[in-house]
């Protein structure tokens, strides 16, 4: 597949002119990538794929932010990735810390809608209900 600035950009949702390494690091600084994160999510932008945009997502919600752009694309393959992510999180391979980053992150609330809208997502469901009331109870 031929990849090219232009496409980066669209994956990045950038319409300025300034340095794409600029606003790549800026996007890592601004939604607190880890290291770890940075290297899933640079393998990702730099050869868009539907197993890396998977791989990204695993790794944490929070590359959402890169991968819907891509995604918007294809629908087919957004539900395929978006089926998935549901699968692995209700057999349990996506533990507590990857639902409550998607309870705490209020940017991430297209992707946690998109989760809960496919069907198969109880245990998500749960938890953030159960999330929600425990921030109550906190008040």
């Amino acid at each position: 597949m031929h990849y090219n600035i232009t496409e980066m950009k669209e994956i990045l949702n950038i319409a300025n002119e300034r340095s794409l390494v600029v606003d790549i690091r800026t996007t890592f600084v601004d939604f607190r990538f880890t290291e770890k994160q940075r290297v899933v999510c640079e393998t990702f932008l730099f050869g868009p794929t539907k197993n890396n945009a998977i791989q990204a997502l695993v790794c944490t919600p929070k590359s959402w932010i890169l991968v819907k752009n891509y995604l918007k694309r294809d629908r087919e393959m957004e539900q395929q990735v978006i089926s998935h992510i549901s699968n692995l999180i209700e057999t349990g391979k996506l533990k507590g810390w990857y639902m409550r980053s998607l309870a705490v992150n209020g940017y991430l609330k297209g992707y946690q809608a998109k989760l809960l809208a496919f069907g198969q997502s109880n245990k998500l469901e749960r938890y953030i209900k159960q999330f929600e009331m425990e921030s109550k109870l906190k008040k």
